[in-house]
């Protein structure tokens, strides 16, 4: 099992629940929520929504320009 989190500087950060194997996705965004299956994450970037795989693959713009 992992954590998704916003870091202070504006990036996103995986993490096991045994605080163990780090992963840093992306250098931007906030506010991000894991999809049900648990393979996307969903997040704000500046003044669009962004989604990108759980392990930093296949970022895209879901909505906004």
């Amino acid at each position: 099992m992992r954590v998704v989190y916003s870091r202070r500087d504006g990036g996103l950060t995986t993490v096991g629940i045994d605080g163990r194997h780090r992963r840093l996705l992306t250098g931007d965004g906030a506010n991000p929520s894991w999809s049900p299956d648990g393979t996307w994450i969903v997040f704000q970037a500046g003044n669009h929504i962004d989604l990108i795989r759980s392990n930093g693959s296949q970022r895209h713009t879901l909505v906004g320009s």
